[in-house]
């Protein structure tokens, strides 16, 4: 434990993140300030609350300043200047990667944000941050550190600019770069800045980088300039300069190699690289952390959530390693894709199984544990506990793996000490559960038949993520990972397991799309491998050329720095993408591509219906085939992948934008001034134009010829309405159904506004190829206005507007009630005298008033003498309703007396007068008529229900006392 540690100095609640925080703390200024791209949540996997726990305990006062607009430095003038610096970090993740996917595409989610919400943060946000801060307070040291800083230390590829960039420490112009897990490094700095030491002066922490100016390294020889060794330290490595990178991919590859050879932290050396009149010097990682500093960092008074500020958002990373243990860190696999060897070194580091059984103890004491330990593990679980033996080889071993091509000898690949560890994780009270969620390796694991069975009966919870990354022996090579042999052996030993346990627990692998070395025939053979043994992986990574990494080279170069060899390198979206969906060959979506691949490579063997072949000669179903189930082997159900979600999520998206535009263009063309503009225009949803007295003349008084219209009416002013003269109405609307299918063609509209001749001769704009052979003809039901029986499923897919737009259908016997009978017409009866009708009758026991009448078709009969049609009512107090309407919704005023209120058929009415009270008598009226002379003050009448109705159409209560 470091004595300069002391865990009573530390606040039992978070780190201050505003002024209000730091005065609860007692504070008047603080001494360092962290600066991180990510949101300020106080659990240990997160390195701006480690590194802030860890200061705070050896008695330095830490302020977070998380996530901070960066477009300005007003931000980081918030807690004033800090005494003695600012540690910046980018976050737990490079910002590129953090940002954009393989495909250089902007991600949806940002895992280490409240929310999960994007652009919190800047692209190569190391630099911009540490920018900020000298414009905040020039003169305050400023530290760089976290991931991104550690991998761009040196030149570097950057995949998304797609060329060699030099060092962040160049571009940030930072004082110092901390690279690694910095916890020594960044302490050591801290007390000599605290100790009065100058930061130009801090040049020889090991884990750290600083900048050279041309007059600390640079001498003049005449006109040229030359290094002067003098100034660098003691056994430094020059490396090729950034100049000489970029111009030749051979010295990046070299520079690669020399990189990788001093990453041993007790016999590497220091590094130097030029560019132009600046440099930088790399001095040697730390040394690794031992089991006492690492039970002493894990065992702060971290609380393990999100900061209370962020409210009700959750950041998705925490809900990941909330109820997570770290037990270890390094690893010595040596995986070439992979820069985790770079960051935190090869040395194995642990910590003790108390102060691992301690920390599960306070997570499951908390009210909101649901009893699963979710992980105990690191970068690879099953290293804890190992590590090598010879300690003298270790010193001075320079193999970037301990695992490849064999596993070394010196390496102790027991499993002893992690099956304790998870043991006494087992016994601890509240804990039903511990899985192992970081992955193991299969290699070291078979190496443990004990090991392997207690992980099948205890420590999976159904599935086991491994990583075998490829089947191809060539590919697997540049990967630096075992042969697909290792595998399938260890798959054979765990399903051994799992029957002889009794559990239903399948192993979930891990593949890899697009890494240099594998082509396109390297990919078939990795999905002939996939069919043959049933897998189907729905978690598939497209290769994302990381900095600092072997394979990164690989993909910049075509070189393997480690050999020299020649490299194959798959680029172009084109490739990538065929070799992913190649990878995913049974996915509907991915047919085409991979018929492509096989044709291309001459294997129409694999396309048919047997059981060898990967599709079938004929692609599937273009409207989307239901998911298929997997087979055992391949972890249950196909689920949909995040881009058939996206692509779903963007087809609603379309639809609701195309309908907007549509109604937009509904709203246009049923403005007055479309109709005023196109006589003969129809309404969308098929209402009834607004018809004038001059377009009935002119359609009437057409002398066009009338062959084919047999059983219609002559009068195209009804061309519009429904015919009633047969009760029928499914067979006959105005003459034989049949006949008038073959004579004219059906009544389906055609809603396109400029035909004419088609609206004038009551075709109503169908045409008789716009037909759908399925037509139903004049069902009832399907009478929508003036659709004339056109069924919704059989208008055509160009009609712009959507199913719930449609008018609601119109049904006879739920029409409103007529107005009062005070407004209608008098009548003459056959003496010659008018008479008002009486109100009609309605059943007072009834809720609904439309109940006691009974809805009669119309018949066709001469008009009798006396009968006087209205035929002068104003058409457009009735928009959007038939002109039949007018007789058709109002009762009989011929009425019989009585409980009887059924009207009677018109044939009765003929035949029989009707009947009279013996007291009725017409008024008599004498001379002519004259209006109502008004006297005094116009008042406006009451109605039954005590309303009024003004002149203009107004309805109001009327007011007690009136």
């Amino acid at each position: 434990m470091n004595p300069y540690m002391d865990k009573n100095l530390c606040h039992k609640n978070t780190l201050p993140i505003s002024l209000e925080e730091m005065s609860e703390h007692g504070w008047d200024q603080v001494d360092v300030v962290f600066v991180t791209g990510d949101a300020y949540v106080d659990h240990p996997s997160f390195a701006a609350s480690l590194l802030g726990r860890w200061l705070e305990a050896h008695g330095i006062r830490v302020a977070i300043l998380s996530q901070p607009d960066w477009k300005s430095c007003d931000a980081w003038r918030k807690f004033g200047k800090p005494r003695l610096c600012f540690a910046v970090s980018a976050g737990n993740m490079d910002s590129m990667v953090n940002h954009y996917t393989a495909n250089r595409k902007i991600r949806n989610v940002d895992a280490y944000t409240a929310g999960g919400k994007i652009g919190m943060r800047p692209d190569r946000a190391t630099a911009v941050y540490c920018q900020r801060a000298r414009e905040a307070f020039p003169g305050v040291p400023v530290l760089a550190g976290g991931l991104e800083a550690s991998l761009r230390r040196l030149a570097h590829y950057d995949y998304w600019s797609d060329k060699v960039r030099r060092s962040v420490l160049l571009d940030s112009k930072a004082d110092l770069l901390l690279f690694g897990m910095g916890e020594l490094s960044l302490l050591e700095v801290i007390r000599r800045l605290d100790a009065g030491t100058a930061v130009e002066e801090i040049r020889d922490i090991p884990g750290t980088a600083y900048r050279l100016g041309a007059s600390e390294f640079l001498e003049k020889e005449g006109e040229e300039s030359r290094i002067r060794m003098e100034a660098l330290p003691e056994s430094v490595v020059i490396l090729p300069s950034v100049e000489e990178v970029q111009a030749e991919k051979a010295s990046f590859a070299a520079m690669t190699k020399q990189i990788y050879d001093e990453l041993n932290p007790w016999s590497g050396r220091p590094l130097f690289q030029q560019c132009g009149t600046e440099a930088v010097v790399v001095n040697p990682p730390g040394r690794p952390l031992s089991t006492e500093e690492m039970d002493a960092i894990y065992s702060l008074p971290f609380t393990r959530r999100e900061h209370p500020s962020y409210g009700e958002e959750k950041v998705p990373a925490l809900q990941i390693v909330q109820d997570s243990v770290q037990a270890v860190r390094g690893c010595y696999g040596g995986c070439a894709f992979c820069a985790i060897a770079a960051h935190e070194g090869k040395q194995i580091q642990c910590r003790s199984q108390e102060s691992i059984v301690s920390e599960i103890a306070t997570i499951a004491s908390d009210t909101h544990f649901s009893g699963t330990i979710t992980d105990i593990g690191g970068p690879t679980a099953n290293m804890y506990g190992t590590g090598c033996t010879n300690a003298e080889a270790r010193r001075a071993c320079k193999r970037t793996s301990c695992l490849y091509p064999e596993v070394c000898g010196n390496l102790d690949t027991s499993h002893e000490a992690y099956l304790g560890v998870l043991r006494a994780a087992r016994g601890v009270a509240n804990v039903r559960n511990v899985f192992i969620a970081s992955g193991i390796r299969t290699d070291l694991a078979r190496k443990s038949p004990e090991f392997l069975q207690e992980l099948v009966e205890h420590h999976v919870g159904g599935h086991l993520k491994v990583a075998p990354e490829h089947s191809v022996a060539r590919v697997l090579a540049c990967m630096r990972k075992p042969t697909i042999d290792d595998f399938d052996a260890f798959t054979v030993e765990f399903e051994e397991a799992a029957e002889k346990a009794e559990k239903n627990v399948y192993t979930v692998p891990y593949f890899i799309a697009s890494h240099p070395g594998c082509d396109l025939e390297a990919m078939l053979e990795l999905a002939v491998y996939l069919h043959n043994n049933g897998y189907r992986p729905q978690q598939v990574q497209d290769y994302l050329p990381a900095p600092f990494a072997i394979s990164t080279c690989m993909y910049y170069t075509g070189l393997d720095p480690m050999t020299g060899e020649e490299v194959y390198v798959p680029r172009g979206d084109r490739e990538r993408r065929l070799q992913r969906a190649l990878l995913q060959y049974y996915k509907p979506e991915n047919y085409h591509a991979v018929r492509d691949v096989l044709e291309r490579l001459g294997r129409e063997d694999l396309m048919g219906d047997g059981v060898e072949c990967l599709i079938r000669s004929y692609p599937p179903a273009e409207n989307g085939a239901k998911p298929e189930r997997a087979r055992a082997e391949g972890g249950g159900y196909r689920q949909r992948s995040r881009e058939e979600n996206a692509q779903r999520e963007q087809r609603a998206m379309q639809r609701i934008t195309q309908r907007e535009r549509w109604g937009r263009e509904r709203d246009r063309e049923e403005s007055p001034e479309k109709r005023s503009s196109d006589r003969y225009a129809k309404r969308q949803f098929n209402h009834r134009p607004e018809r004038r007295w001059e377009d009935r003349q002119e359609r009437r008084w057409d002398d066009r010829p009338r062959e084919g219209r047999e059983g219609r009416r002559e009068d195209h002013r009804n061309d519009h309405r429904r015919d009633f003269r047969n009760d029928d109405r499914r067979e006959d609307r105005g003459g034989n159904r049949e006949f008038r299918r073959e004579s004219r063609g059906d009544f389906r509209p055609d809603h396109r506004r400029d035909n004419r001749r088609d609206h004038r001769e009551g075709d109503r704009g169908g045409r008789w190829e716009n037909r759908r052979e399925n037509y139903r003809g004049n069902d009832r039901d399907n009478n929508r206005g003036n659709d004339r029986g056109n069924r919704w499923e059989n208008r055509r897919e160009e009609k712009p507007f959507s199913r719930d737009d449609r008018p609601p259908r119109r049904n006879f016997d739920d029409r409103p009630p007529r107005r009062e009978w005070q407004e209608r017409r008098p009548r003459q009866d056959d003496s010659g005298n008018t008479d008002r009708p009486a109100p009609r009758q309605w059943d007072a026991d009834s809720t609904d008033r439309r109940s006691v009448s009974t809805w009669r078709p119309r018949r066709e009969e001469p008009r009798r003498e006396g009968f006087r049609r209205d035929d002068r009512r104003d058409d457009s107090r009735r928009e959007g309703r038939r002109d039949d309407f007018r007789r058709n919704d109002r009762p009989d005023f011929r009425q019989r007396r009585g409980d009887d209120s059924r009207f009677r058929s018109r044939d009765d009415r003929d035949s029989k007068p009707r009947e009279r009270s013996d007291d009725w008598k017409p008024r008599e009226r004498s001379g002519e008529w004259k209006p109502r002379e008004r006297s005094g003050e116009w008042k406006p009448r009451e109605n039954r229900d005590g309303s009024f109705r003004r002149k203009d159409g107004f309805r109001g209560k009327r007011f007690p006392g009136r």
